[in-house]
């Protein structure tokens, strides 16, 4: 009885499943599913990664740890009824395979396998003013361009209000609305326009508003550029004066009172020269 007790645990047949591939964004928080069954009473988890099968989190014997690998410290947090695992603050690294290792205290055992995708969220698209004219008719008239940084992403308008005419026109970014033609006659509400650019790839989207206004004055072909004459260079300021270095001057004072003592000392001792000199006798 015991020789066959060994034998069903030895040829005990782990099933393993696996929920497929989840999804999460840079920076956000994704919880992994252990796929334990809702009524088991968990007597042991361990959840792994890579293919030597490297803990990350375990709980044995009611002692959850979390902190095993130092790429997940801090990060973690395991559920002990369901068995699940919660990834906080993801980064781009984290994208790998997950596997759980589950038992119950009846002695039943799953093994789970996770496949986690980390996106980076679109990030907003850049709107450029291609043209933009005040017609003879006292309306304005403006052409946009929009552009996206990311790939695969669709580029889109709106216009508020509505009943502006909008002529959309094909461009980058991978979908239709790469630029946009605006042209309208300011009319109260109308008199200011918010161009709106999104831009979407599966379920993120981000966006870009471009106010517009249109002050409905009229802008005759013959008139001068409103545009104002350029600056001329201002001359450049006169040098100031440097003040005297207080060196140079005692330096300067020095040698010309020392000049003037040389020449003093020079005519004292010429003249006690002639007073000591004989006076020459005629033969």
């Amino acid at each position: 009885m015991k020789l066959q007790i060994v034998l069903i645990a030895l040829l005990r047949v782990v099933p393993v499943g696996s929920t497929g591939e989840v999804s999460a964004y840079v920076g956000d928080s994704v919880t992994l599913s252990s796929g334990a069954d809702a009524s088991w009473n968990l007597s042991r988890v361990d959840w792994s990664i890579f293919s030597n099968s490297t803990w990350i989190a375990t709980l044995r014997k009611g002692k959850e740890i979390t902190e095993r690998f130092y790429l997940y410290r801090g990060r973690l947090r395991l559920n002990r009824t369901s068995g699940d695992l919660t990834i906080r603050d993801l980064n781009m690294d984290d994208a790998m395979e997950y596997h759980a290792d589950v038992i119950s205290t009846e002695g039943m055992d799953r093994v789970n396998k996770i496949r986690l995708l980390v996106r980076r969220h679109l990030r907003k698209p850049s709107i450029r003013t291609v043209i933009s004219s005040w017609p003879d008719h006292g309306g304005c008239s403006v052409l946009l361009s929009c552009s996206s940084s990311d790939e695969g992403v669709a580029l889109t308008w709106q216009v508020e209000p509505a009943g502006v005419p909008v002529l959309n026109a094909s461009g980058h970014g991978g979908g239709g609305g790469g630029a946009v033609a605006l042209s309208w006659i300011p009319s109260g509400a109308r008199d200011r326009v918010n161009v709106t650019c999104t831009s979407r790839r599966n379920l993120d989207e981000a966006s870009s508003v471009a106010p517009l206004r249109c002050d409905g004055e009229r802008m005759k072909h013959d008139d001068p550029p409103s545009v104002p004459p350029p600056l001329r260079p201002l001359p450049p300021p006169p040098p100031s004066p440097q003040p005297i270095n207080r060196y140079y001057a005692a330096f300067f004072m020095g040698g010309v009172l020392g000049g003037f003592l040389a020449v003093i000392l020079v005519h004292i001792f010429r003249g006690k020269t002639l007073r000591k000199t004989p006076p020459e006798t005629k033969p």
